[in-house]
């Protein structure tokens, strides 16, 4: 939750949010946390979701991460 709420406050700052992403990249350590992850993805975007990609990543340290591309308005 801590990893979106992040990327959403960074996004606000530009004057957009995560509902505006249009792509997301989600790095996970453990790819069994998919599900769990998806549980809390739900309550930060909304249809039509953006393109989205859950990798499994070897990051020492690190559970989670995430890249979002976030469109401006125009």
């Amino acid at each position: 939750r801590q990893a979106l709420e992040n990327v959403d406050a960074i996004a606000r700052a530009a004057g957009s949010s995560l509902r505006s992403a249009v792509q997301v990249t989600v790095y996970l350590q453990d790819t069994a946390d998919r599900f769990s992850f998806d549980d809390i993805w739900s309550e930060f975007v909304t249809a039509p979701f953006p393109a989205r990609a859950i990798v499994q990543s070897g990051l020492p340290g690190f559970a989670i991460e995430v890249a979002a591309v976030c469109a401006l308005p125009s």
